[in-house]
């Protein structure tokens, strides 16, 4: 089990609604707000980048190269909670296959925490305003969580996160944005019981059927592209795919999506050409 410091490090747990201009260029100040020495924090960055090489190696290995064209302009934007903001996740894995592509520039919407109503209240003027080609949405498993106590209470609601998914999906592909939206990663009770205990949050199948079955409906009413890996979730056991805390993709789980989205973004890139 990671230290505390390098687990909020790992999940971009500074990062906010609003930039407050920190930067991991500042490697001295990062430190002292993770509380890690310098030598910690660079170890950890530097863990960080190696494993997404690996995984990243990964998916070429299993989908093939891809040798865009150097002369077509291409912004991806990536929305999404602590799966898509950690610094392992599917984001920095297609991040890292396509860093030598200037001609593609990336913005990060994710954020540890956020539901998909934070997304809606971002996207004036932020998202909007970035103009992506290509935007890929991963975003519910917070909304999906239930108070483990007396009320079952879902902490988003699946009406809300229905809105809310349907208006992000609407207004992006009515800008011309190509939506890659992805259905919802799978949990382990028995890991999360232990790695968050004391916090009365529950996770159950069908809630998750249920916000996948939204995201679902809005991809079909907008034409979005719908990356579906319940079936290849189905193919793993949910310990086999998370990381200790039950609820997060390890690099197992988080390199399956990235392959999957990865051949969503250079089939569309070559439609640019």
């Amino acid at each position: 089990m990671m230290f505390e410091g390098e687990f909020n490090l790992k999940f971009n747990l500074v990062k906010a609604y609003i930039d407050i201009g920190l930067s991991d260029d500042n490697a001295e100040l990062m430190a002292m707000i993770y509380g890690l020495s310098p030598e910690e924090y660079s170890a950890a960055i530097s863990g960080f980048e190696q494993s997404n090489r690996k995984n990243a190696a990964e998916v070429l290995a299993a989908h093939g190269a891809f040798h865009p064209d150097p002369d077509t302009p291409c912004k991806i934007a990536y929305l999404g909670d602590s799966i898509t903001s950690d610094r392992e996740s599917h984001q920095h894995i297609v991040r890292e296959i396509l860093k030598d592509c200037k001609n593609i520039v990336f913005k990060d919407f994710s954020v540890s925490g956020y539901k998909a109503s934070d997304l809606f209240t971002q996207y004036y003027p932020d998202i909007a305003d970035f103009s992506a080609d290509i935007a890929v949405i991963m975003i519910g498993t917070n909304d999906m969580r239930i108070t483990d106590d007396e009320y079952r209470f879902n902490h988003g609601g699946l009406s809300e996160y229905s809105r809310n998914i349907d208006y992000l999906t609407a207004k992006l592909t009515a800008s011309g944005t190509k939506v890659i939206i992805c259905t919802l990663p799978p949990f382990d009770m028995s890991k999360l019981d232990i790695a968050l205990e004391g916090w009365k949050v529950l996770y159950t199948e069908e809630s998750r059927g249920q916000y996948d079955e939204a995201i679902v409906s809005a991809a079909k009413a907008h034409g979005a592209i719908l990356v579906d890996m319940r079936e290849i979730y189905k193919d793993n056991a949910s310990e086999d795919l998370t990381i200790e805390d039950g609820l997060h993709l390890n690099g197992k789980g988080q390199t399956l999506l990235a392959g999957q989205i990865f051949q969503r973004i250079a089939e569309l890139i070559e439609e640019k050409k």
